[in-house]
């Protein structure tokens, strides 16, 4: 059961990762786009 529960937890793991990489670019892009905005509107 404890080897099953950490596969599992591992398996969670790397796609946790690989959704917080994937999401990375896209939050890096946001930031970007935001603080240019946020630039010219004061």
């Amino acid at each position: 059961i404890i080897g099953t529960e950490a596969f599992e937890h591992g398996v969670k793991d790397f796609l946790t990762k690989k959704e917080v990489a994937k999401n990375c670019k896209t939050l890096s892009r946001a930031i970007k786009y935001a603080t240019y905005h946020l630039k010219f509107a004061k």
